[in-house]
């Protein structure tokens, strides 16, 4: 069986000047980036991604182990 070598992955930042090359201007509200995610996929998120909580109890003691 082969071993592949491990390397941590390099992070590397864009040169400052490629930066403000990009100058897109200000970003967009949350909202307005929210609304532009079709329905039915925020649908699907919600529903996938988001914590519920349904109910509350206690915990007997030793449970969470």
């Amino acid at each position: 069986m082969l071993q592949r070598e491990e390397r941590p992955a390099e992070i590397t930042s864009p040169p400052k000047s490629s930066l403000a090359a990009s100058g897109a201007g200000p970003l967009p509200s949350l909202e307005t980036l929210v609304e532009r995610i079709p329905p039915p996929l925020r649908a699907a998120l919600d529903e996938h991604v988001r914590a519920r909580f349904v109910r509350v109890r206690r915990l007997k003691p030793g449970e969470l182990r």
